[in-house]
C-alpha cells in the first residue's frame, strides 16, 4: 500500500526538483558557469558590482543571448590566434569585450531606447561556482566599460 502511494505521488510530482531524473536538475555538477550582462558604469555598488540594466527591454537581447554572442566572438578571436578560448590573453579578451560592448550599444537605435540607457555602459561577466560542501560563490568582473566621452576603456 505504501509503495502504491509513493508511485502515485511520484507520478503527480512530475519532473520537478529534486524528483527529476535529469541530473542537471536533481544533482547539479560542481564547477563554474558564467554569463554576461550589461551594467551602468556609473552605478557601482560597494562590493564592485555595476547596477544591471534590463537588457531585453533596452537592447532587445537577453543575458543568455549576450553570453552566446560574447563566446562566439571569443571563439573567433581564439581561432585567429590559434589557441583555446580559455587561453586568450587579457588584451585579446578585452578587445572582444569592447567589440561586444559596441555592438550592444548600437542596439539602442534599433530599440529606440537611447534616452533610457545609462550614459556609460559596462560589460560584466559573472562566474558562479558551486563547491560541494561549501556552497555557491559569485564573482563579477567588469570586462570593458565606456568612458564619459562614450569611448571604451579597460
Amino acid at each position: 500500500m505504501v509503495f502504491i502511494l509513493l508511485v502515485l505521488t511520484g507520478l503527480g510530482l512530475d519532473e520537478f526538483y529534486p524528483f527529476s531524473e535529469f541530473p542537471m536538475y536533481s544533482d547539479p555538477d560542481p564547477g563554474t558557469t558564467d554569463f554576461i550582462y550589461l551594467g551602468d558604469a556609473d552605478q557601482i555598488s560597494e562590493d564592485g558590482k555595476p547596477a544591471p540594466i534590463p537588457m531585453q527591454t533596452m537592447i532587445g537581447i537577453r543575458p543568455a543571448k549576450a553570453t552566446k554572442i560574447f563566446r562566439t566572438a571569443q571563439d573567433e578571436k581564439a581561432k585567429i590566434l590559434d589557441i583555446a578560448r580559455d587561453q586568450l590573453p587579457d588584451a585579446a579578451l578585452h578587445a572582444v569585450a569592447l567589440e561586444c560592448l559596441r555592438y550592444f550599444r548600437a542596439r539602442e537605435e534599433h530599440m529606440q531606447t537611447a534616452d533610457q540607457l545609462p550614459s556609460r555602459l559596462c560589460l560584466v561577466r559573472v562566474e558562479i561556482d558551486l563547491v560541494l560542501g561549501e556552497g555557491v560563490s559569485e564573482v563579477h568582473t567588469i570586462l570593458a566599460s565606456e568612458n564619459p566621452t562614450g569611448e571604451e576603456t579597460p
